[in-house]
């Protein structure tokens, strides 16, 4: 076998481990995929409460529905969906003693370790997160 040959294999040997290493570090395409599909379900989140903060501040009192949302001073054109199955958001007020809200997703993936903050956190499936009005909410 002539020296040029090995040194192909050898290379192309080299090349196909790091692309092997490549996705085992950083996970498939659709794996990439899911993540920041839920990246953007918690960023999705934060302007809800954003824009429920706002009402908050403006008139003392939490939405009935996600649609009572207010955006700049007019009601939302359009209920904040989810990116995958279209569906609304889930929102519930909660009255009473400790009244706040919850805003709740499907995940696709647990979020990584790395997630900060804390406050969003979550496992694959269902996610809620309780918010008080007034809540410093950070972004996630």
């Amino acid at each position: 076998m002539k020296a040029e040959r090995v040194a192909a294999l050898a290379a192309a040997f080299v090349v196909a481990g790091a692309v092997a290493a490549g996705l085992y570090l950083s996970g498939s395409p659709d794996e990439q995929r899911l993540l920041r599909l839920d990246e953007r379900r918690l960023r999705d989140l934060w302007d809800i409460s954003r824009e429920i903060e706002q009402l908050w501040d403006a008139t003392g009192e939490l939405p009935a529905t996600l649609e009572h949302v207010v955006v700049g001073g007019r009601p939302l054109s359009e209920t904040p969906l989810d990116p995958v199955t279209s569906q609304p958001y889930e929102y519930k007020r909660m009255d009473g003693a400790g009244s706040g809200y919850m805003l709740c997703a499907v995940f696709a993936r647990p979020s990584p370790a790395t997630v900060r903050p804390y406050f969003w956190r979550h496992e694959a499936g269902r996610g809620c997160f309780r918010l008080m009005p007034g809540m410093d909410v950070p972004w996630p």
